[in-house]
């Protein structure tokens, strides 16, 4: 079953998620649809929305605005997943990927990986790529400005040498494709935001907000006033 770090501070807090992630699986305790492994994560989310000490505000106005952008987020999520990969492939991924789990040589060649207690199979199109090759955090990266200038300015040199190491040992570049395509609309955040339910609030008013803010201004002036 899936463990997460999340999930974990949930359980700690007293929000009780295992029995909505139970709620998910069968009864081979697995999980092998990608939708319903995001709806978990969806559900999760609301459940820390509605329990934690962080929800509590004295403003109606940030209650609300933190509702929309919790609502905003999930508008999103269905149109990111790939339905073609609802059934799989699914992989294996570390769970805390950091640099303080790296252990390297006097060459900067990656000797060790540690603490493996958080690694977990998940759906394809949550296998991202570190989110700290600017040295910033993920809700930083949702600024259109940081992501776009600094992040993919250092994605884009990683991918380079993953491009080559996966010619080299798989003569192909799946991975590397599938991270081109995915960096353009912040894949990664998406992803990243699902498994960390704190930084949705991020992701949704410095990335989601300007984008159906535009829309829908674009769709006023051809439309008329709606």
């Amino acid at each position: 079953m899936v463990m997460s770090i999340d999930i974990n501070t949930q359980a700690k807090e007293g929000f009780d998620p295992y029995t909505i992630r139970d709620s998910f699986y069968g009864n081979r305790n697995i999980l092998t649809s990608t939708n319903l492994y995001t709806s978990m994560l969806l559900d999760l989310a609301d459940n820390a929305f509605a329990k934690s000490r962080n929800s509590v505000t004295e403003s109606e106005y940030d209650g609300a605005d933190r509702l929309y952008q919790l609502h905003l987020f999930r508008r999103h999520v269905k149109k990111w997943l790939d339905p073609s990969l609802d059934e799989g492939p699914f992989v294996l991924i570390h769970g805390d990927l950091q640099p303080y789990n790296l252990i390297v040589n006097e060459e900067m060649e990656v000797t060790s990986v540690l603490d493996w207690e958080w690694s977990r199979i998940v759906p394809r199109q949550f296998f991202k790529p570190p989110l700290w090759l600017s040295n910033h955090i993920p809700p930083t990266l949702a600024f259109a400005l940081v992501y776009k200038s600094l992040y993919l300015k250092s994605f884009d040199k990683f991918l380079a040498i993953t491009r080559t190491l996966e010619q080299d040992m798989y003569g192909n570049e799946l991975l590397s494709n599938e991270w081109t395509t995915e960096k353009s609309d912040r894949g990664f955040l998406i992803s990243n935001a699902l498994e960390s339910w704190t930084e949705i609030d991020y992701f949704a008013s410095r990335y989601l907000d300007d984008i159906y803010t535009t829309r829908i201004r674009t769709c006023r002036s051809v439309y008329g006033h709606l």
